[in-house]
């Protein structure tokens, strides 16, 4: 397995353009073209609440991320919608004991 990585090595390394300056080696980098075609406005879309384009290309940490956060914030709603409704049954129970000793 070490000689494979190490034939590997040695064929990435063959396809590598080195410069030599006096005693020095640089290696000579092509230009690097961007990953994705498409531009991203995923992030412009949710932030600015824009519409985002035909096609939207996003990593998948911001995938998970994005999930978690969706979860998270579903679980917050959910606790929250159940204190109102706690809160809504005190305010009920606290007007009838204001009215019933007004009329008393």
């Amino acid at each position: 397995m070490t000689e494979a990585f190490a034939e590997f090595l040695r064929r990435e390394a063959s396809k590598t353009k080195v410069r030599r300056v006096g005693s020095s080696l640089y290696i000579v980098e092509e230009e690097r073209r961007p990953r994705h075609v498409t531009p991203t406005d995923f992030i412009d879309a949710l932030l600015l609440r824009g519409e985002p384009g035909e096609h939207v290309v996003v990593e998948k940490s911001l995938v998970r991320e994005l999930r978690y956060r969706i979860d998270d914030l579903e679980s917050e709603v959910k606790r929250l919608r159940t204190r109102s409704r706690v809160l809504e049954v005190l305010l009920a129970a606290s007007l009838i004991a204001l009215m019933l000793s007004l009329f008393r």
